[in-house]
């Protein structure tokens, strides 16, 4: 029994030998079919670069947005503050109309969630 013991290492051994040698064999032909470059640090320069450039256009961009939409809404609220006065006092009371629906809308929904084990 412990000869069938040693005999069965010895194949197992084998198998692992064979199975590492296939394996490395095959990494070998594979790099050999997939050459590995690193990019020149000139690439990673240009690179930066560009990404740079994207954000700061993408930031101008959205501050010119705020900006103008800012400025729409101040022009808006002066212009029906001074003009209109009725229409500006109907706006803020609807505002904080719709602000009170929102929270007991959003107070509900988490009740329903605890309610139902899902927070």
């Amino acid at each position: 029994m412990r000869k069938g013991q040693e005999q069965w290492k010895t194949r197992l051994n084998k198998d692992e030998e064979d199975f590492s040698k296939e394996i490395k064999r095959s990494f070998v032909k594979f790099e050999e079919n997939n050459p590995i470059s690193t990019p020149s640090k000139d690439w990673f320069e240009k690179m930066v670069i560009e990404e740079k450039g994207a954000a700061s256009r993408k930031w101008r961009k959205e501050l010119l947005l705020f900006s103008g939409i800012a400025t729409l809404i101040l022009v808006l609220f002066f212009t029906t503050l001074t003009q209109i006065p009725v229409v500006f006092i109907t706006l803020q009371g609807l505002t904080v109309l719709l602000v009170i629906c929102y929270t007991l809308l959003q107070i509900q929904k988490h009740r329903e969630k605890v309610r139902h084990g899902e927070y």
